[in-house]
């Protein structure tokens, strides 16, 4: 533990001894003191790094103390490699999307071109053509319906998976950067400075006493 102390407190008792001898005993307290903690990981042990030495004054916003953050720089670096991949994963997709929109609009139009000749053709009289031909302009005409009905829906499902697509991809990137920024988080509180000024002292562990 570390103290960075100012304006001592006297904690003092006194009993006389046998000899009527006035002995002091006690212990200096500072009343103003900021006190370092390391900070929370995922690890129930952190080492520390480095530390200011003991008897130095620190000024206030001086680095005091820093503690391993070996693993923590190295997720950061994971994490800024895979948010480039999923950026890059993400520009493919709408690539490929707008693509296939292109090619499923382009289709959809054409149909509708087909249909409206089919429709002319089936709009002949059936007196101005054979019977074999008016027959064919009917058959035509109901499948150009029904190639029509599959280009508009094939043009709707396309619409669909490409929002989808892209909208997973870009709540995948959205986790990589709060990742990231957890990650950047923590590392910042790897580093702890002063808020005061006063000089630093090593304080006892309280459960062992080192």
């Amino acid at each position: 533990m570390l103290k960075i102390t100012s304006a001592l407190l006297f904690f003092i008792t006194g009993f006389t001894s046998a000899n009527s001898d006035f002995i002091l005993t006690g212990e200096i307290k500072a009343s103003e003191n900021q006190v370092f903690y390391s900070p929370k990981t995922d690890n129930w042990r952190v080492q520390v790094q480095w530390m200011l030495p003991e008897g130095e004054v620190a000024n206030k916003g001086d680095l005091v103390v820093v503690f391993d953050s070996g693993s923590i720089q190295s997720k950061i670096e994971q994490e800024e490699v895979s948010l480039l991949a999923a950026e890059e994963e993400l520009f493919r997709l709408k690539s490929e999307a707008e693509q296939k929109l292109l090619e499923a609009s382009f289709q959809q139009k054409r149909t509708v071109l087909l249909l409206e000749k089919s429709r002319i053709d089936a709009g002949i009289s059936e007196q101005h053509l054979s019977q074999f031909d008016y027959n064919k302009n009917q058959l035509a005409y109901e499948k150009a319906v029904v190639v029509k009905a599959k280009a508009d829906e094939n043009l709707k499902q396309t619409k669909i998976s490409n929002s989808v697509s892209i909208t997973k991809q870009t709540l995948k990137i959205e986790k990589h950067k709060e990742k990231l920024q957890y990650n950047k988080n923590k590392l910042i509180k790897m580093s702890l400075y002063a808020e005061r000024s006063g000089p630093v002292l090593y304080g006892t562990h309280p459960w062992n006493g080192e």
